[in-house]
């Protein structure tokens, strides 16, 4: 079993886009603010995923992929974080931005911890077709 352990500020994530110099446009502190989902798709021969969410985002990768994962949030001295324990193909989240200008700069800061052996990532897709 994976075990993912995002945090900001050394304990809990907190995912944030802003523009240089400009006005935050999405933050999220992954201990706060969210509620339980359930979500189970092995008899259509996918995965499940039960746990807290931040509100606005959204779970997606169980629908479509065999991947199972819990999370819980763990109170901690140095700051609250969201545990995500994942087994099989993995997992993926989203949030919806509001539209972005061309040609601008955006900076996207996410402050993780891993204690798996797999690496964790961050992957910005746009559009349909995604492009990365």
């Amino acid at each position: 079993m994976k075990t993912l352990l995002p945090s900001a500020l050394g304990a809990a994530i907190l995912l944030s886009l802003s523009v240089f110099g400009g006005p935050v446009i999405s933050e999220t502190d992954f201990s706060r603010n969210g509620k339980i989902r359930t979500f189970d798709y092995r008899a259509k021969g996918f995965g499940t995923f039960h746990g807290f969410l931040p509100e606005k985002w959204h779970e997606n990768g169980c629908s479509w992929q065999k991947s199972d994962t819990t999370t819980k949030i763990v109170k901690d001295a140095n700051g609250d974080y969201l545990r995500f324990s994942v087994t099989g193909k993995g997992t993926q989240y989203f949030t919806k931005l509001p539209k972005l200008k061309k040609n601008c700069r955006y900076r996207l800061t996410a402050v993780m911890r891993n204690r798996s052996d797999g690496m964790a990532s961050v992957l910005l897709r746009a559009g349909k077709p995604y492009k990365v």
